[in-house]
């Protein structure tokens, strides 16, 4: 019961931080979304991404994620740590909405709780973000990873839930 209110509490507090901040243009230069996987954060996997456009149709990120207090993700053998980093292109853009489809490439690691040993890996996404009330986005994405250590290959999904601020405000 504990570890619920404390999970509630992280998300609120995460979700009243961005009510507070307003943008103009998402997608503009200089632009950085933060947005996190409600999903996994309720299930003990905090994470974070931070996107920083480095023009309005090209920008870098990274993704963080740590396995804190998921029993059962523990169970099963999930890792305890992911970081990937990479680059993305915009095809997309709808001037109106702001809405685009992207994709990318991106390299990362991750370390195995049972072996401890680090796992490199290569992969591409691809994106929808949908933006509304003018910052806040719901991205999903899809992933395919290719690990370097045993060449497994993982499809995957997610959705992120995200806020973008536009530098001069």
């Amino acid at each position: 019961m504990r570890l619920k209110a404390i999970q509630i509490l992280a998300c609120a507090l995460l979700l009243m931080l961005c009510v507070y901040s307003r943008c103009q243009d998402p997608g503009k230069k200089g632009s950085i979304t933060i947005s996190v996987n409600i999903y996994k954060l309720l299930m003990g996997l905090p994470n974070l991404e931070i996107e920083y456009y480095v023009s309005p149709g090209v920008s870098v990120y990274a993704f963080n994620e740590i396995l804190i207090f998921g029993k059962k993700l523990k169970q099963r053998n999930h890792p305890v740590y992911v970081f990937r980093t990479g680059g993305r292109y915009h095809f997309i853009k709808d001037g109106f909405n702001r809405n685009d489809v992207h994709s990318g490439f991106y390299a990362g690691i991750s370390r195995s709780m049972t072996t401890k040993v680090n796992n490199p890996f290569l992969g591409m996404d691809l994106g929808y973000k949908y933006y509304f009330d003018n910052s806040f986005n719901i991205y999903p994405r899809g992933l395919i990873t290719c690990s370097l250590r045993d060449t497994a290959i993982m499809p995957g999904f997610e959705v992120l839930l995200g806020k973008t601020f536009a530098p001069g405000l």
